[in-house]
């Protein structure tokens, strides 16, 4: 995005790195001219041969750095954590990287006890480091999306999530009818509209 009152040609450049610091695909890059607050979609392609799988036994992760420069400056840097891996259901269950994987799942509020439901990044690790010596793989976020440590943590620690909107979809719940299933198939209007993707056929869900 282009938040200056001229043109701006800019170049966007990205890498992979592995968990070491080492670099583990060629730089990728791609050039972009955008308006005056413009913006604009750039996609890169790195090809990463070989890459170790994530799995709940083996986390493996790498990070993507992106940089953007004007002028053979960088002015706009982010990097992004990630794992290679794949998977898929069917009739024998879970599959992770062509293995099958029994989910032993545990669900999770987001309060810590006396700490309440800040979400402090030692309280979440030392929680899911316990989950994971006990033998836990799998997290449910019970009732609400995760912050981005906690997942950030089950990336490391090698915990699938399964991260939870809310618990109330059509029907109240313990005859609370001011929850979410109020709105589930409620259509969107008015300022809800602008909502990224959003349009007035759609409902809350």
């Amino acid at each position: 995005q282009n938040d200056s009152a001229k043109q701006a040609d800019v170049t966007v450049t990205a890498a992979v790195y592995d968990s070491n610091g080492n670099k583990v695909s060629d730089d990728t890059q791609s050039s972009a001219s955008l308006g005056a607050s413009g913006n604009r979609e750039v996609s890169l392609s790195a090809t990463v041969s070989n890459p170790k799988l994530w799995s709940v036994d083996s986390p493996n992760l790498y990070t993507v750095k992106t940089e953007i420069k004007q002028n053979d400056m960088v002015i706009d840097s982010e990097e992004t954590t990630f794992g290679f891996r794949y998977y898929s259901f069917d009739s024998k269950g879970f599959h992770l990287n062509g293995k099958n994987v029994k989910l032993n799942g545990v669900c999770l509020h987001h309060d810590q006890g006396a700490l309440g439901s800040a979400a402090y990044t030692d309280a979440m690790y030392r929680q899911l480091k316990n989950m994971k010596d006990m033998g836990v793989n799998a997290i449910r976020t019970s009732h609400n999306p995760a912050d981005k440590d906690f997942i950030r943590i089950c990336d490391e620690l090698g915990l699938l999530v399964i991260e939870e909107a809310f618990d109330g979809w059509l029907d109240a719940k313990n005859t609370n009818y001011n929850d979410f299933s109020k709105y589930f198939n409620t259509k969107l209007s008015g300022t809800s509209t602008s909502l990224i993707g959003a349009d007035s056929s759609m409902t809350w869900a």
